[in-house]
């Protein structure tokens, strides 16, 4: 299997321009179209969206274009199909060269239900199987609505919805998966072998780990850990990212040609390490220590872009240090947080 390296657009941010990713210099393979935010993808999957472009980036990266018919899809319908079909090879004649079906988040309310309805898996990869037929592919992509172990009422080799994927999916296309759970703090050979007994695919990580949509005033940007499948394995990676055009470029870079440096104030570094990075009272104490220091630093670097795009949350970090230096009296603290916070933030503050 083709060693897959490479950045899907699957958050909850604005809708990219054609123009905004480059990719130049990268080593990546595949570039995923799937941001939550194309309402062409999901809401209106089966109207075609007259202004849908290829990426400008390099030509040796494959463009994938992905949909989500949810669950107004219907499965008796052939009407549904063949617009289906459409749609795709509207994409395809735009410039994407391979396609997905994505049944992640497909009702936001109700994640994991999917569990124990093995039907729904069995049509879930039927319906990729069969379109990628239709279309004369031999590679395509899926995720399914149960992407994780969590979601799992059961555990993997028990989960019904797995077994019915399992059963109708052609076993060449790339299957998408992000770990034992959403964010996943470490994704282990063994998990990937257990995952392999119940699906045959080549499997594609997913990987959340530097995505904030769920958390959008933190921002993630240290060493990406936890990953023993990296060593000689047959699994492909692809990285979500944050929508931030700059720092995502910076992520890739940083994941997948070993060569990019934060260029931020040392003390900072803890807050922007990782989803699962604790913060020590020597690493705290630092902080406060030299926050003037930091407060310059942030503020008078104004001719970088990638520094630009992570000024509000460095800006959010100053004030979040300058607020435990300040806790000393319930004015001062009523007083910082009503201008800096949420009025939400405020009010639990003020309950202690």
């Amino acid at each position: 299997m083709m060693k897959i390296r490479g950045f899907i657009e699957g958050f909850y941010n604005r809708k990219p321009k054609k123009t905004d990713y480059s990719f130049k210099n990268s080593n990546i393979t595949h570039y995923i179209y799937a941001p939550k935010e194309d309402s062409y993808i999901r809401q209106k999957w089966r109207i075609k969206d007259k202004s849908l472009e290829a990426r400008s980036i390099p030509k040796n990266i494959t463009q994938v274009y992905t949909l989500s018919p949810g669950a107004d899809f219907n499965r008796k319908s052939k009407k549904d199909f063949n617009l289906l079909l459409s749609k795709f090879n509207f994409a395809i004649d735009k410039g994407f060269s391979e396609v997905g079906l994505l049944f992640d988040d497909i009702d936001i309310n109700n994640i994991g239900i999917e569990s124990d309805d093995k039907d729904l898996g069995k049509f879930h990869g039927e319906l990729i199987s069969d379109v990628t037929t239709k279309l004369g592919f031999s590679k395509g992509w899926f995720c399914p609505s149960i992407y994780c172990q969590s979601f799992s009422k059961k555990g993997i080799q028990n989960d019904k919805y797995l077994e019915g994927v399992s059963e109708t999916i052609n076993n060449d296309l790339f299957f998408l998966w992000t770990g034992p759970k959403v964010i996943s703090d470490f994704i282990s050979q063994d998990h990937l072998k257990e995952l392999g007994q119940v699906i045959k695919n080549p499997v594609v990580i997913w990987d959340n780990f530097y995505a904030n949509d769920y958390c959008p005033t933190r921002l993630f940007l240290g060493d990406i850990t936890g990953r023993d499948f990296f060593r000689g394995n047959p699994y492909g990676h692809v990285i979500n990212g944050t929508g931030l055009i700059n720092t995502d470029e910076f992520l890739i870079g940083k994941v997948f040609d070993k060569k990019k440096k934060i260029n931020l104030p040392s003390e900072l570094l803890p807050l922007f390490d990782s989803p699962f990075k604790n913060i020590n009272k020597s690493e705290i104490n630092k902080m406060i220590r030299n926050s003037k220091d930091i407060k310059k630093a942030v503020f008078e670097t104004t001719d970088d872009n990638l520094f630009l795009e992570w000024k509000p949350y460095l800006v959010q970090a100053l004030n979040d240090i300058e607020l435990i230096k300040n806790f000393k009296s319930k004015q001062t603290i009523e007083t910082y947080l009503h201008r800096r916070y949420s009025p939400l933030v405020s009010q639990t503050f003020n309950k202690y």
